[in-house]
């Protein structure tokens, strides 16, 4: 019995020895970021156009003030510190937003127009910046209010090809092929 007790004691020990590395360590999956806005402060670095964060819904909602219709909600544009394949957008809110999206090479992503983007699920851009449109548009919900909780871009590495090649030479000089005969057939 005191022999399963201790069992017992060292598994959970490790248990939760484990689940504190993971918490303190928090090791990510290489080759794949997330980038997320979802607080008044991350929202705050990207542009409203007759748009605003209301902190009591916290969200990105029509400007009430000035009985806006419609508006646009601009991100900031991210940076993947290298040039990767941009692969979905996630985001909480109405689902009667629209979003526009670009990806860039520069980081003012000078000369890149957003383009519609028909599945979220699948962006299918590549490029070190990255960058999204909300439109908010009353008339696609009437009777509600537009709100944009928070919005999740995921990134991952560009998979380089591994490049493999085999090169044969054959030795230089002379060739030839004979037959050797064993020496005792030759004397027999």
């Amino acid at each position: 019995m005191k022999k399963e007790v201790s069992v017992y004691f060292i598994i959970g020990l490790i248990v939760v020895a484990s689940f504190l590395a993971l918490y303190y360590l928090q090791p990510g999956i290489t080759g794949f970021a997330v980038f997320e806005q979802n607080t008044q402060g991350t929202f705050d670095e990207g542009t409203y156009e007759n748009t605003i964060y209301d902190g009591g819904l916290s969200a990105v909602v029509l400007n009430s003030n000035t009985n806006a219709t419609s508006g646009t909600y601009t991100s900031k544009i991210f940076d993947a510190g290298s040039s990767v394949n941009w692969n979905n957008l996630t985001f909480s809110g109405s689902n009667e937003l629209t979003f526009e999206v670009r990806s860039c090479t520069d980081s003012s992503c000078s000369g890149s127009a957003f383009s519609s983007a028909a599945n979220l699920g699948n962006l299918n851009l590549t490029g070190q910046y990255f960058q999204y449109k909300t439109i908010f548009d009353a008339s696609a919900a009437p009777n509600e209010t537009l709100s944009l909780t928070s919005v999740s871009i995921g990134s991952s590495e560009i998979s380089v090809p591994v490049v493999t090649s085999v090169s044969v030479s054959e030795p230089s000089g002379t060739k030839s092929a004979g037959v050797q005969k064993s020496h005792q057939a030759c004397h027999s």
